[in-house]
This record gives structure tokens, C-alpha cells and sequence, in this order.
């Protein structure tokens, strides 16, 4: 299914994000299925891949979106109609402005604080308002995230209150408690976040309606044992039957169900290195390659010894905008395209205008096969990010 892509590669102008509907929607039906099995809701994490068009089909699917802002949560509600969707929204600090356009939006909007300060500052101000609700982020102190540096557990983190200033909580202001720890992580450590936070919350969890175990569930990937997450859902809905389970993953909703094109534009060998310069930047478009070291697989690429090998890097100024190494069987040509596979997950978000090079394209590649352009960025686009 991932393939899908190269009988519409003549008709992809680079660079382009390309969302793959068919994969998507095998993505949905997976989380779709875990509800079913445990009542638990799921939300889909909007900074995974903020991209409007795909609401619609995700909304309809989950129980709503997780925002970390009040322009996340205005996107979730222009990108999904149903009154009914759940809008939860996380930030560290909230302004007063932002509070009143929260809960302007009239939605079903849950309001999570990350300190008892502006719970007790903001709260009463929400209870006054019917569709409101309100949560308190909690530090689980659990430390199993893969990628350090994404880590909210760790020491001197900013992220939730401790466990230990529960006792001072106005628990009439809390609906939610919520906690994350994990970031890719699969169903033995969301097994091991839900089983402790069951004990280490035990003795609050009773003023409370609903637990949100956070994201970084990557449920979709084909390693993830869904099972296992299951079995802990049930166990802890056991325990605690008043108490709806919430889980909020965002790369795992677009794991796999979409693709960076790029192409090829000119080819250097720099004493015996092949370098081959595409028309897509690491740096610009997935950051995450250059922060978090992460190489994204791209479509046909070998390890057959003696094959064609490759860096691709960036026609940035940034010494460093190389994507990794790669090799194929024929060697590359300019004008060739080049399919970073799984190329979605907090791309989007993250994409910039460095150095003025163009925005790749947002476009599908629906369920029939066909290629079809949602947005193409201009110097229009460029301009009106640095006009005063």
C-alpha cells in the first residue's frame, strides 16, 4: 500500500507532502479499533501533523483533537464541523486573552493547566461556562521516552505539577488529570505509564472523571502490540470503572500515511563522495532530521553491497542540511524524484522559509490513485511571513 505513490510520481511537482488516503484511513481503523475494545476515547495530537484537510476524516473517526494553543484549537474547530468533537487544549502558561478565546470557540472544550496556579487563577472563570471542561497536568516522573532531549520527565522539567502537590488541588476545579511520558514508544512502555500512573495516582484518582495517558503511543507502527495496550486499558477501566481512559497520539495517526517528494537538481562528487542535491531540506521542511538525528527511508532505496551510494543534502547555505546516506541499484540522474516514505509525522509543524527556498506543496493521493494539490506556496506566501 505504502508504494502506491510511484505510478503518480509524473504528475508530483517538487517538493510536496503528499498525504496517502488509503494508508491513512488503515491508520484510523486501527485506533478506531482500540476504542471499540476498551471505551476508552482518543484524540488525534494536532502537532503531529497540522494539516486542516485531514480533519474531517480523522474527526470523524476519533473522539476529537489535542491542541497546544489557542490557534491549534481554532484549526481543530474550522477543520471539523460536529459540535460534539472534543477540543482539548495543553499549553505551560496561558494568558488571560487566551482563556476568554478558548472558550469563545463554544465547542466541547477541555482546558488543561500545567500548574495549580492558573488552575486556581483561570478555573472558577470556566466553571461558568457549560461547555467547558477542565484538567491538570500531572509529572508521572517516569522517565521512557526514546529521544532524551523530548523527555518531559525529566530532572527539573517544567512540564506538570508533582506528584506531591496534589494535596493542595481544588479538586471542584479538575475533571481531567494528565500525564505524558512517552514519545515513539511502543505498547510496553504505554502498559508501564498506564499500570503506574494507576498506583502512583491511586489515592486522587477518585475526585476525577477522566485520565488523559497523553501521546507518543505509536500504536500504528508494525511492531506496536496492540494487544498489550488493550489489556492495560481494560485492567485500569477495571480498577477504576468511573474513569474514561483518553489517549492523544499524533505521529500515530500519519505513521506511514504519507510521503516527502523531492527531486534531484544536481549531482557532485567531492573526493569520492557522491553527493546529490534535492530540491527539499532537512532543515526547512523535516527539522527533525537535523535535531533528533532521525533518517527517514526512502522509497527503492538497497543495501546491496557494490550498489550506487549516495548524501543527499540540501541546496541551503547550512553546511549541515544533508538528509543521510542512501544507495540504490541504478544510478541516480537529475530530475529524478525521490520518495521519503513516512515523511508527514511532525513535518508540517515544523517546515520553515529558511533561506526563501519554496514550501513543498500539501497534496493526496486518494484512495483511486489520483494526485490532486490542496495548497501551493508562493512568494506571496513567503512574503507575507516577513512584511510588516
Amino acid at each position: 500500500m505504502q508504494h502506491r505513490i510511484s505510478s503518480a510520481l509524473s504528475a508530483i511537482q517538487t517538493p510536496a507532502f503528499v498525504v496517502d488516503e488509503l494508508r491513512l484511513k488503515h491508520n484510523l481503523q486501527t485506533l478506531a479499533d482500540i476504542k471499540t475494545r476498551t471505551g476508552a476515547k482518543i484524540l488525534f495530537a494536532i502537532k503531529g501533523c497540522p494539516l486542516m484537510p485531514i480533519f474531517q476524516q480523522i474527526g470523524d473517526a476519533l473522539d476529537g483533537f489535542t491542541a497546544s494553543g489557542v490557534y491549534e484549537a481554532r484549526l481543530a474547530k474550522d477543520g471539523h464541523k460536529k459540535s460534539e468533537t472534543e477540543i482539548h487544549t495543553f499549553c505551560p502558561a496561558y494568558s488571560a486573552q487566551e482563556i476568554h478565546e478558548l472558550l469563545s470557540l463554544q465547542n466541547n472544550i477541555h482546558i488543561y493547566f500545567n500548574s495549580l496556579e492558573q488552575l486556581n487563577q483561570f478555573g472558577p472563570t470556566i466553571r461558568n461556562h457549560k461547555h467547558a471542561k477542565i484538567g491538570l497536568r500531572v509529572n508521572p516522573a517516569l522517565s521512557l521516552a526514546k529521544f532524551a532531549k523530548y523527555d518531559p520527565c525529566r530532572a527539573g522539567s517544567h512540564f506538570g505539577v508533582s506528584v506531591s502537590e496534589l494535596s493542595k488541588a481544588d479538586w471542584s476545579l479538575i475533571d481531567t488529570l494528565h500525564v505524558h511520558a512517552l514519545c515513539e514508544n511502543m505498547a510496553e512502555e504505554s502498559a508501564r505509564l498506564i499500570t503506574h500512573v494507576g498506583e502512583l495516582l491511586k489515592g486522587v484518582l477518585q475526585h476525577v472523571k477522566t485520565v488523559n495517558f497523553g501521546g507518543g503511543h505509536f500504536i500504528t507502527h508494525d511492531d506496536y502490540k496492540v494487544d498489550v495496550l488493550v489489556h492495560a486499558l481494560n485492567e485500569f477501566k477495571k480498577a477504576y470503572p468511573h474513569i474514561t481512559p483518553v489517549l492523544e497520539p499524533g505521529a500515530a495517526v500519519v505513521y506511514d500515511a504519507g510521503y516527502l517528494v523531492a527531486s534531484v537538481l544536481g549531482l557532485q562528487n567531492n573526493e569520492g563522495t557522491q553527493n546529490a542535491v534535492l530540491d527539499a531540506s532537512a532543515n526547512a521542511h523535516v527539522p527533525d532530521v537535523m535535531k533528533a538525528g532521525i533518517r527517514l527511508s526512502v522509497l527503492n532505496e538497497t543495501e546491496i553491497p557494490g550498489s550506487h551510494a549516495y548524501t543527499f543534502v540540501s541546496r541551503t547555505c547550512m553546511a549541515r542540511d544533508v538528509w543521510g546516506d542512501y544507495a540504490f541499484e541504478k544510478p541516480l540522474a537529475v530530475g529524478d524524484k525521490i520518495v521519503f516514505l513516512d515523511g508527514l509525522q511532525y513535518s508540517l509543524g515544523e517546515a520553515n522559509w529558511f533561506n526563501g527556498h519554496p514550501r513543498p506543496d500539501l497534496a493526496v493521493l486518494n484512495a483511486a490513485g489520483e494526485y490532486r494539490i490542496w495548497r501551493h506556496f508562493s512568494y506571496t506566501d513567503f512574503k507575507h511571513n516577513y512584511s510588516g
